[in-house]
């Protein structure tokens, strides 16, 4: 059995190789993305001491560096001292643009298209590898594939009885075939229950809808999120943007801003994502907007009480991107995330080495046979 399933493990890691390094890559780089911020960025830092201009200022200086572009939502990072982070739509359609902003000053730092901004572009990449639909059951499958590496790999793995402490060493002094097949498979072991957790996780965030019918049959679900505000005519006078976000911080004064989202092309609508900070969960979201013509704010989540359906499914993100380790994120997320990347290299470089040996051996088999001559 054993035999076979490595057979298949191998040409599964092969068929989604370079899919899982680029998956890993992009994880890593969200996991430090705070920390890389701060190294890809050459517009400098905020000024932390002092006050945030009016949101109005904010939003009109990005309209000024950018004419027609609309706002589809701002960034609050959790360091303070790093740019707001806008993402804005270009007039004629398109992928989204980028803008960094100095809310202090409510200056544009910088914009561009989205490739310009790796932390962006990586984020994009391994949430739906730039393709929308595609791309999510692409993920799905890339998902299905890492669990089946993981436990398939444990099963090729597993020693016999009083062997365990052998078979996690590598042999430093075998041949390279060996040391490489060594570099592979240790990692692989210690690691691939925490693979099994990602590619689990992940198939359940990107299998959104199918996870909510089935918790919803036994659990209660919020809401859904419904933008069915009434028709009216825009008014002469409506509330600012600086308002709407004070109403919306007088609902959650708990709530640790994450961020700020523009509903509709017309600027009527302001929403808010913040963190609950009273909550267990790292990811426990408050969701509400604000109708600025008609100054009327409708909540859609309290992170803080949040039906037991939802609380479960609230779980399944920061248990995906390493929130729930709390302060070993980075280490456990490096982890993860460097044992998978050198899998994926080290197991397509196995495969390159036994294939030239067979490649020599089926040249030396198919050679003709010189003709010796008469005689």
């Amino acid at each position: 059995m054993k035999v076979a399933l490595y057979k298949v493990h191998k040409w599964v890691g092969l068929g989604l190789g370079v899919l899982l390094l680029l998956q890993a890559t992009t994880g890593l780089m969200m996991a430090h993305k705070e920390a890389l911020a701060a190294w890809f960025g050459s517009e400098g830092l905020v000024d932390v001491s002092a006050e945030h201009q009016p949101l109005d200022q904010i939003i009109a200086a990005v309209h000024d560096a950018k004419p027609g572009y609309r706002f589809d939502r701002i960034i609050y990072r959790d360091n303070p001292a790093l740019p707001l982070v806008a993402r804005i739509n270009p007039p004629d359609g398109g992928k989204f643009h980028v803008a960094l902003i100095d809310p202090v000053k409510a200056q544009v730092l910088s914009s561009g298209p989205m490739w310009q901004y790796p932390l962006q572009l990586a984020e994009r990449v391994h949430v739906a590898l730039l393709s929308g639909t595609i791309g999510h059951y692409i993920l799905l499958i890339e998902a299905i594939g890492l669990m089946f590496m993981g436990i398939s790999g444990l099963i090729v793995w597993w020693p016999r009885k009083n062997r365990f402490r052998k078979a996690l060493v590598i042999h430093w002094k075998s041949s390279p075939l060996r040391v490489i097949r060594d570099i592979h498979v240790v990692p692989g072991a210690l690691t691939a229950v925490l693979m099994l957790f990602a590619g689990l996780t992940g198939a359940m965030l990107i299998a959104d809808d199918a996870l909510k019918a089935a918790v919803s049959t036994v659990a209660p679900l919020k809401a859904p999120i419904k933008l069915d505000f009434p028709v009216v005519d825009q008014p002469d006078e409506m509330i600012s943007w600086q308002q709407a976000k004070d109403r919306l911080f007088e609902q959650f004064p708990d709530g640790h801003l994450r961020q700020l989202r523009f509903w509709g092309r017309d600027g009527r609508i302001l929403a808010t994502v913040m963190v609950a900070q009273n909550a267990l969960n790292p990811r426990a979201h408050h969701i509400a907007a604000v109708d600025r013509w008609l100054d009327e704010t409708t909540i859609y989540a309290d992170g803080n009480q949040l039906p037991s359906g939802s609380a479960f499914i609230e779980w399944v993100l920061p248990l995906h991107t390493g929130e729930a380790w709390g302060g070993l994120r980075p280490v456990m997320m490096s982890i993860l995330g460097l044992s998978l990347a050198g899998m994926c290299i080290t197991g397509f470089w196995m495969w390159l080495k036994k294939r030239r040996p067979k490649r020599r051996q089926s040249a030396v088999t198919n050679r003709p046979v010189p003709d010796s001559g008469p005689g």
